[in-house]
């Protein structure tokens, strides 16, 4: 069973990764591309996600939505990074819920306990 899951989530990544244009059409999306990550509990901060996924063509950028819990700590520093864009300016949002006192949500935890 948990080798069935392990191949379901690699593929699921695969997915996800195909989903994602090699380059962006300039003409279609003249102010690139934004990387959206959300941590939610409840799903609110993943609701505002998809609102910014489905505007943002109208405004000329091609919206990537990612699950905190879908990607690690060095592939979020490496796709923020300086450059990793075209040679321009990554641009990131990062739409972050807590929930209790302030404690990071379950889809965020694992990142917010690197990040430490």
């Amino acid at each position: 069973i948990i080798l069935h899951r392990k191949q379901a989530e690699e593929s699921a990544v695969t997915s996800t990764e195909e989903a994602v244009p090699k380059t962006i059409d300039r003409s279609k999306f003249p102010g690139g591309q934004i990387s959206v990550y959300y941590a939610t509990q409840t799903g609110t901060a993943e609701s505002f996600a998809q609102q910014l996924e489905r505007e943002a063509p109208d405004h000329g950028f091609y919206v990537r939505v990612v699950d905190m819990e879908d990607i690690t700590v060095q592939d979020f520093l490496k796709a923020t990074a300086y450059g990793s864009d075209d040679d321009t300016t990554a641009r990131a949002i990062v739409l972050a819920a807590t929930y209790g006192e302030g404690e990071p949500t379950d889809n965020s935890n694992e990142m917010v306990q690197l990040l430490k």
